[in-house]
């Protein structure tokens, strides 16, 4: 018997499968305009400042081990959420509906964020600071004082809690919610998502950022001359529980000084990022349900007064980076025909591990 002649048409059926699918896998990326607007942009960083560009790849790709640990955390909670008699059953099929788009998420991600810190790290070198004194002046004239003072009228303490929140606590929410709707929503949802993020971290993160360049609060005195929140820099030094957040502020401050390409670094306060992507999160969350709504508007909010609180920002750059989130969710929301508020419309079907789930069972019991 010929074994070659019986294996080496499946083979060459197995080799043109596999590439019609790739084909046709690019083909239907190429028409995706969020994967198209992820490209440019990181091709744009790239010939913007290859080295840097290139620099910061590859700190962000040593988080790649801890991205897949978060990737995995929430395929555990699908497969219990979808698969309640059979989670180990969920786990695997969450893996093997995920398989090679996972590391190509992954991929993106991490070119995006290098091409985001790439741009940011540009940002005094296109517009030296200038724009504090006058957002300085709009909080003043718009809070009747710094908004910086109300939220310290909080007891001690408060800054391990903010520190958390703000440093660690708001990427993983962001991330999560990121692995949340391309595993358990619809592609319609997954895409809306992306569309909002992509333009708060564009356009506020860069464009507006560019052409509100400025410092925040925290970093006033040490870029301009006259010592405009010197109380607030006192006051930030004699406390005790903000390790966290001086350890960050002189990390930003040596690597902006230096022109040190780090992970996150960068110094821009007008417009918030942190807000603006925490009020496309509670968007999101409040197109899921009503107990998400209600936990996705307190981070947001959380959020919005952590960064007075600790002097990131002032009050002004969380206001317009909300209202501007909240303008980027109505536009993906129109282009995918998707309400703001899904959840009115009844139950929603999460996929269809329920089924499978049911499934499984009566073939157990039967």
């Amino acid at each position: 018997m010929d074994f070659s002649s019986r294996t080496t048409p499946k083979a060459s059926s197995v080799a043109r499968f596999s590439l019609e699918t790739c084909l046709s896998g690019a083909k239907s990326l190429a028409k995706d305009e969020n994967f198209v607007a992820v490209m440019t942009f990181s091709l744009a960083a790239l010939l913007w400042n290859p080295s840097t560009y290139l620099q910061l790849a590859a700190h962000y790709l040593k988080v790649f081990p801890a991205l897949n640990l978060l990737v995995l955390f929430i395929l555990i909670i699908r497969g219990v959420l979808l698969f309640p008699r059979a989670p180990l059953a969920g786990l695997v099929d969450g893996a093997r509906r995920l398989r090679f788009k996972h590391f190509g998420m992954m991929a993106l991600i991490i070119g995006f964020l290098s091409a985001f810190t790439t741009f940011k790290l540009s940002i005094p070198s296109v517009a030296p600071f200038f724009a504090d004194p006058y957002i300085a002046a709009f909080d003043l004239w718009l809070h009747g004082d710094d908004p910086w003072k109300y939220a310290r009228m909080l007891p001690a303490g408060t800054s391990i809690i903010m520190d958390f929140i703000y440093s660690k606590l708001w990427f993983g929410v962001a991330l999560c919610s990121l692995i949340h709707a391309a595993l358990l929503r619809p592609a319609p949802e997954f895409k809306r998502l992306i569309m909002a993020t992509l333009l708060t971290y564009i356009v506020l993160g860069v464009i507006l950022a560019t052409a509100f360049s400025s410092v925040g609060p925290i970093f006033y005195d040490r870029f301009y001359a006259e010592p405009r929140f010197a109380e607030f820099t006192a006051m930030l030094a004699a406390d005790p529980y903000a390790t966290q957040q001086k350890f960050y502020m002189e990390y930003l401050y040596s690597a902006a000084t230096t022109n040190t390409a780090l992970i996150g670094s960068g110094i821009s306060a007008m417009p918030s990022i942190h807000v603006g992507v925490a009020v496309t999160v509670a968007w999101y969350m409040t197109s899921q349900g009503r107990l998400s709504m209600i936990a996705g508007w307190t981070f947001a909010g959380t959020i919005l007064f952590g960064s007075v609180y600790t002097g990131w920002h002032y009050a002004a750059d969380g206001y317009l980076s909300a209202i501007a989130a909240t303008l980027f969710w109505w536009i993906a929301s129109r282009r995918y025909t998707l309400g703001l508020m899904l959840w009115r419309r009844g139950p929603k079907q999460i996929g269809d591990g329920v089924k499978i789930d049911a499934a499984i069972h009566r073939g157990r019991t039967a």
